[in-house]
């Protein structure tokens, strides 16, 4: 895997082009209170066994309300979308949808293949009191072979309810790899419910979409390291675990003060941190670190792993730090 340090070499010269924005996203933060967001895509709690284990849901929310997390991503690729049946995707998005009650904003992934199984998704989160759906195209084995083809779909999707709509943008996953720009121009005058994106591309095709994105269009920004996006104002993020919250939130609280400096020492050290646990690809162990036990990912996902590269991560962590900051530990 590449490491988060050394994409930071290849984003320094973006972020540097884009400082001509510095000085109007700032000035802007400190002239209204921030908007900020920072979503999370729960890991599914599974039992040894394989099955779910609903149960840890309300532990794992609790731990996240605590974080700072804002928005709930149900049953995305975190969760394991494509390994759960559709009564399971059902029940899993119905858990997160109660822990509204924390004060969360929930949005249910209704992706899937098939789109008619796509269409039952989204109305049975929206007689479940989901706030919000979201869809991924079909991508296997056939993907949309046009703009107007996937739109047609998104429409399809959309129109099921009167939910908002958040598309999730990943053609790193999906392998559809139209501009998101592209989709948007073409989405908006068909999608009247269309809210938002999680977007999950490169930079460039991020700018031209904050260039045509209406007012109160919601974009997430995904990619790491998140301050390659601060310059154009954004203030929606997207967690790779939920456990980075606080360390986001450090860098966000310096970028809005204006003390860009900070803002990138708190982003390198958020880099080491998340290259410590990359490293061994451990991060349903580090959720068993702090007290919240998710089980197994369910194949085809990686097992958990070994005992002696769990211990050897877990002084790793005591080194860095990271079970001192009351925040998250």
């Amino acid at each position: 895997l590449k490491s988060i340090q050394s994409q930071s070499s290849m984003w320094s010269s973006r972020y540097v082009l884009a400082a001509a924005l510095v000085a109007l996203a700032v000035s802007a933060a400190q002239a209204a209170p921030s908007n900020r967001e920072l979503l999370s895509a729960p890991w599914t709690p599974f039992k040894p066994d394989g099955k779910l284990n609903l149960g840890q849901v309300r532990v794992d929310a609790e731990f996240q309300a605590k974080q700072g997390v804002t928005t709930i991503f149900a049953v995305g690729g975190m969760s394991q979308w494509w390994a759960l049946t559709m009564p399971e995707r059902k029940a899993l998005a119905v858990e997160w949808i109660k822990q509204k009650a924390l004060g969360f904003y929930v949005i249910v992934n209704v992706g899937h293949q098939c789109v008619e199984d796509s269409i039952e998704l989204a109305k049975h989160a929206e007689m479940s009191g989901a706030d919000a759906i979201a869809m991924l195209p079909p991508f296997a084995p056939q993907k949309p072979p046009t703009i107007d083809i996937l739109v047609d779909i998104m429409v399809k999707i959309a129109s099921a309810t009167k939910l908002p709509l958040f598309y999730y943008h990943f053609p790193g996953q999906t392998g559809v790899t139209f501009p998101f720009a592209d989709i948007l121009a073409r989405a908006l005058p068909r999608v009247p419910t269309l809210a938002g994106v999680k977007f999950v591309s490169d930079l460039g095709d991020f700018a031209n979409v904050v260039e045509i994105a209406p007012a109160g269009f919601k974009l997430f920004w995904a990619p790491e390291p998140k301050i390659q996006a601060m310059p154009y104002g954004i203030t929606r993020y997207v967690l790779a675990e939920s456990y980075y919250a606080p360390y986001l939130s450090e860098v966000l609280d310096a970028y809005e003060a204006g003390n860009i400096p900070l803002a990138e020492q708190k982003q390198q050290r958020l880099n080491s941190l998340q290259n410590i646990i990359n490293a061994v690809g451990g991060n349903r162990d580090v959720m068993k670190m702090l007290g919240i036990d998710m089980g197994p990912a369910r194949l085809p996902g990686a097992p958990n792993i070994p005992k002696k590269d769990y211990d050897a991560l877990q002084d790793a962590l005591v080194k860095w730090g990271f079970f001192n900051n009351t925040r998250v530990y």
